[in-house]
């Protein structure tokens, strides 16, 4: 590979745990993913400039507007957004929203540990943006950095609607010749529990 790091960034809800797994199921010892984690700063910031400038491989994965906004929604109290009429909470300000004493009980599961969080996440707290804008504004500050060799754009859709395909580009990203992959069937990352009830999304089958 070119690369001896990775690092998977996005906007909160746009599929992030699950990319960062499959790069390490599939390119690195499959131990622990979060060595992957990029964060959620826009494009220009200090972190994000860091990843080019230490020449790291840097991807990007997005999902699209609406179901982004509809996974916020789903965990909401756990951004610490107190809306519970989802049309209100599209169009309000999100710091307008912001409650640091909503109850709430979200688990991220790591597969190798389930760690339980009761405290909301202060990354909203002082956005006048409406969550559409904020995604939008995210999206477009990554945007900047096309081109450049060692980035790229996932979008969430072409892991659902072509698995092998779009593992395949990975890996010519990058430098890799594998062209068999192994994909994830068990949830990652971030759930309250009135979202336990889960489908993983699409038919990927995994290979070896």
């Amino acid at each position: 590979m070119k690369y001896n790091a990775v690092k998977v960034a996005s906007h909160p809800r746009s599929g992030s745990h699950w990319v960062m797994r499959l790069i390490d199921l599939n390119f690195f010892d499959g131990k622990n993913y979060l060595k992957h984690y990029g964060g959620h700063p826009f494009g220009q910031e200090m972190r994000a400039h860091g990843y080019f400038k230490r020449k790291h491989a840097v991807i990007y994965t997005c999902r699209d507007l609406d179901n982004t906004a509809k996974s916020i929604f789903r965990m909401r109290h756990r951004f610490g957004l107190d809306e519970d009429d989802y049309e209100k909470f599209l169009i309000t300000p999100m710091r307008k929203m912001f409650n640091t004493k909503l109850k709430f009980e979200a688990i991220r599961d790591t597969l190798t540990d389930k760690i339980k969080i009761t405290e909301v996440d202060w990354l909203f707290q002082n956005r006048t943006e409406t969550v559409k804008e904020y995604i939008q504004k995210h999206i477009d500050s990554w945007a900047i950095h096309v081109g450049k060799p060692n980035f790229i754009v996932l979008p969430y859709s072409s892991l659902i609607n072509g698995f092998e395909n779009t593992m395949l580009a990975i890996a010519q990203f990058l430098g890799s010749d594998k062209t068999k992959f192994m994909d994830e069937q068990k949830r990652v990352g971030w759930r309250e529990k009135q979202d336990n009830a889960w489908a993983k999304p699409g038919n990927n089958s995994s290979q070896k």
